[in-house]
């Protein structure tokens, strides 16, 4: 892998799970690129509308993380669609 490019795993589940193939995908990305980079690009694609992104939780090897972290080589980036919401 260069220094030019990090590969990342990415993984989805429930109603998001579209927008990878079954078992996840690899992703090349930029150095530096994060989390909500990563979300920006999806949505960029078409794979899936950016308020459902918005609204996901994103674990980075399997730790619940802010859209500010800064992806590394090697990650795996799970993206889960909010289960609902508590109404007061």
């Amino acid at each position: 892998m260069s220094a030019a490019s990090i590969r990342i795993r990415l993984l989805a589940f429930g109603s998001l799970k579209t927008i990878v193939p079954p078992g996840g995908d690899w992703r090349t990305l930029t150095p530096n690129t994060s989390v909500a980079g990563l979300l920006a690009t999806l949505s960029s694609e078409g794979l899936t509308s950016s308020a459902a992104l918005s609204s996901a939780a994103i674990a980075v090897n399997q730790q619940y993380t802010a859209r500010t972290h800064t992806l590394q080589d090697g990650d795996e980036v799970a993206i889960l669609p909010q289960i609902g919401r508590a109404h007061v």
